[in-house]
């Protein structure tokens, strides 16, 4: 009798080790990210950003976005990273975007901010190898975020590495618009 509960004290102890505490382990279909490439020198950008903006309105909580100001027409609010990220997504022109780094047309990941819509739909339609949840604790008087992320795999992903970016990400960022209306 020692040896069965210790056996399964044991293999209860294994099974709470690995559990997940936060992310869905059931396999979802993929959410999208839209990385909008702008600049507040831009004065054709409103038009993306509109493209953009009608995008999540019409998938929420399922379609998120980040604009990345970067390249010529940013000259300020913009990261060290900007321009890498337009690098790999081949980006052009302005506006542009790319979604969930994804390569539509075999080639570029660069979409027109006027496809986020229709090409929403076929992401949203992709199974996801990986669920990912993330909780965040944001200490007001220390000012220190703790961001915990967690994943689980439902299927098998594409290639054998994978890598996972954190972004933090400022809303009711107060600037002009070149080309931009009230």
């Amino acid at each position: 009798m020692k040896k069965t509960t210790f056996v399964f004290a044991m293999l209860l102890m294994s099974v709470s080790a690995v559990a997940q505490t936060f992310v869905s382990t059931v396999p979802e279909k993929r959410n999208v990210l839209i990385e909008e490439y702008t600049g507040v020198n831009c004065q054709y950008c409103p038009l993306g950003h509109k493209a953009t903006d009608q995008t999540l309105a019409a998938f929420p909580g399922r379609a998120f976005a980040i604009n990345i100001h970067q390249g010529t027409f940013a000259s300020r609010f913009t990261t060290q990273w900007g321009n890498a990220l337009a690098g790999q997504a081949s980006i052009d022109g302005y506006p542009s975007s790319s979604m969930n780094r994804h390569a539509f047309d075999g080639g570029s990941i660069h979409i027109d901010p006027g496809q986020a819509y229709s090409c929403a739909m076929q992401v949203m339609e992709m199974d996801a190898p990986v669920n990912v949840a993330a909780t965040v604790d944001i200490d007001p008087v220390s000012r220190l975020i703790v961001v915990k992320v967690e994943v689980f795999y439902t299927g098998n992903a594409a290639n054998s590495t994978n890598m996972l970016n954190v972004a933090l990400i400022q809303s009711n960022v107060l600037g002009p618009q070149q080309g931009g209306s009230a």
